[in-house]
């Protein structure tokens, strides 16, 4: 072929048209195809799922690309190789998408997935595309909950009330590295501090054994990462000391790395936002307190732990006894000190704390050095190494000398004295903290327990799962807004107790169950058979949209009310009805003349259909009715 020829059809090739007449033939073979009975060895390829909050980037070509470099060495190498591709398609990312674009996050998630796949596609990478799935499928997340379960069995997953991080425009938790100079990375509302009951996955009890892993890691690791996962777990060794509080029976403990210094303790403080300081100050000193802590939950956990962030606070206006010295010390209530570490509540050693120096020079109270710093030192706190001093003072008379002894001899000598006055014991700590799980959103897997009144937290069987998401699409309206219904939605991260009313009927034949995806008479069938299904308790910390709940959302079960069956909603003494409503919000909805099916009025949820798609199977004495 002379060169002339080759240039001209180098010219001519399109690449388009190229790629438009090979794919076909490539999706008919397909060659990537993990075929399960192969005689050849297998190998498991496995790249990161993305968010279909849009379409794919360069970002997401850059990392499929490096992927398939490695899936097709091994199948060159004669392995069979099993590629698969999924979309992380639930979470906040997805969810902001689906409402900034007005449109349920289902339908949205949908569309972008099927946008997403035609573009992966054209990167003719080698996944298995018969082995697609989306994490917001039922019999996917079917196992997250199946994982929960085990976690919960184990006691690693529990509730607990703490304050967090709260963006009151998309209304739900945010990391600590989701706040930016106290507004909400992704809408930029200011966010603030909120007290909610949170799940949280137990990650603590496995602090030390994560610790031990990276002595194995630092073979292989960069320094700077082993470095940086040693200084999260945060391992250290200390003691607890109780300090007796004016007014309180109960002392309040503290942790401290350096309990030899507690002849330097001169003041304590408490984290602003800690249930403790809240019952500790005084009624003269309360208007302050509350002010002082609206102000500080506009703040981050980062941005509080800034050093170089001014040191506020208030004076609780009571007094703690130190129990080495006998001598009573101010409480105060500050910034600096989180709710979430220990008790909330840290002594104060401004000689030996930059931030305690800071806040006592702020404050004007006194600075008392513990251990000598050594010849030429000018800074102002000293955490070093040194003999110890003013440990007592001059002139000061206590049962525990420690002057002149180093460290860690004092520290031994201190943590014994404390343990024979019952002041206190020697304990380890670690800054890892729990990992919160919650988020207060719509578009989640939901957390598979019942909220028994009578049993409390009640798992979902396993073979009830999986506890599925409820539509919330309203009939014949497939967009719609979100603002006030989605937003901040509860309801479906807890499964809902139901009334048990002739609750055998809701099972049509044994081993069938409720979902929602049977033809139209099936389901018809099933709300007939349910006609009177109640959501009768909800636990749910936050209301919804502009100041309310949902119209089709019941809201948490009201004293008075008692669901019994053939006989409307008591109502609670004092509350007014609403036209057309019945007790508690919920609309009374008109019988069909020809079919005797409940409908719900135009443009609201079909409530006893969504709600009865996935009716947990827990035991009866959980269901009984609310009384």
């Amino acid at each position: 072929m002379s060169e002339q020829v080759q240039a001209d059809e180098a010219t001519t090739y399109d690449v388009k048209a190229v790629e438009e007449k090979w794919r076909p033939v490539w999706d008919e073979l397909q060659p990537f195809r993990a075929d399960d009975d192969s005689p050849r060895e297998k190998k498991y390829a496995l790249t990161m799922f993305p968010y279909p909050s849009g379409d794919l980037h360069m970002g997401h070509a850059e990392v499929f690309a490096l992927h398939d470099v490695v899936a097709r060495y091994w199948w060159q190498r004669g392995y069979e190789v099993l590629n698969p591709m999924g979309f992380d398609s639930f979470g906040l990312p997805a969810e902001n998408a689906a409402i900034r674009n007005d449109e349920h996050p289902a339908t949205y998630t949908k569309a972008n997935i099927a946008k997403s796949i035609e573009s992966c596609q054209k990167y003719a990478a080698s996944f298995d595309w018969s082995r697609t799935f989306n994490t917001s499928d039922p019999e996917y997340y079917r196992w997250t909950q199946w994982l929960f379960a085990r976690f919960y069995e184990r006691g690693l997953a529990y509730r607990k009330n703490s304050p967090v991080n709260w963006c009151p425009q998309d209304q739900t938790v945010l990391a600590n590295e989701q706040v930016v100079q106290g507004a909400c990375e992704r809408c930029g509302a200011e966010v603030t501090k909120k007290e909610l009951t949170q799940w949280y996955f137990k990650i603590t009890d496995y602090a030390q054994e994560l610790l031990d892993g990276l002595d194995e890691l630092e073979k292989t690791w960069p320094d700077r990462v082993v470095t940086a996962q040693r200084n999260w777990i945060g391992r250290s060794e200390g003691a607890h000391v109780d300090f007796v509080v004016q007014g309180r029976e109960e002392p309040v403990t503290v942790y401290t790395t350096r309990p030899d210094t507690i002849f330097g303790t001169t003041f304590m403080v408490v984290a602003v936002d800690a249930a403790l300081a809240d019952e500790l100050v005084t009624d003269a000193q309360r208007p302050a307190f509350e002010a002082y802590r609206e102000e500080v939950r506009r703040a981050s956990e980062i941005e509080r732990l800034a050093t170089d962030r001014p040191k506020t606070g208030v004076d609780l206006g009571v007094t703690a006894t130190n129990p080495v010295t006998g001598e009573q010390i101010p409480v105060w209530a500050t910034d600096y000190v989180l709710a979430d570490y220990g008790t909330g509540a840290v002594m104060g050693v401004p000689g030996g704390d930059q931030r305690d120096w800071e806040f006592a020079t702020a404050m004007g109270l006194p600075i008392v050095r513990t251990t000598e710093p050594p010849a030429g030192f000018e800074g102002e706190a000293y955490a070093g190494e040194g003999p110890a001093i003013n440990s007592p003072a001059p002139g000061q008379s206590t049962a525990l000398n420690i002057n002149g002894l180093d460290v860690d001899s004092a520290k031994r000598a201190t943590i014994a004295f404390l343990e024979e006055m019952k002041a206190g014991t020697g304990a380890v700590n670690y800054r890892l903290r729990d990992w919160l799980l919650s988020r207060q959103r719509y578009w989640g897997a939901p957390i598979p327990v019942v909220h028994c009144p009578e049993h409390g937290e009640v798992l979902v069987p396993d073979d009830q799962l999986p506890v599925e998401l409820p539509d919330l699409r309203r009939p014949g309206h497939p967009r719609r807004r979100h603002d006030g219904h989605l937003r901040g939605l509860v309801v479906v991260h807890v499964p809902l107790l139901l009334a048990p009313r002739d609750r055998p009927r809701l099972r049509q034949r044994e081993g069938q169950r409720l979902d929602g995806v049977r033809p139209l008479r099936r389901r018809r069938r099933a709300r007939r058979a349910a006609p009177a299904l109640r959501p009768v308790l909800h636990q749910g910390p936050q209301r919804h949209g502009p100041g309310r709940l949902p119209r089709a959302v019941a809201g948490p079960a009201q004293p008075g009310l008692r669901h019994q069956p053939g006989q409307e909603d008591e109502q609670v003494p004092g509350q007014r009805r609403q036209p057309g409503r019945a007790a508690g919000g919920l609309r009374r909805r008109r019988r069909a003349p020809d079919a005797g099916l409940r409908r719900p009025a135009r443009g609201r949820h079909r409530l006893g259909e969504h709600v009865a798609r996935r009716v947990p199977e827990v035991p009866a004495a959980c269901l009984a009715p609310v009384r």
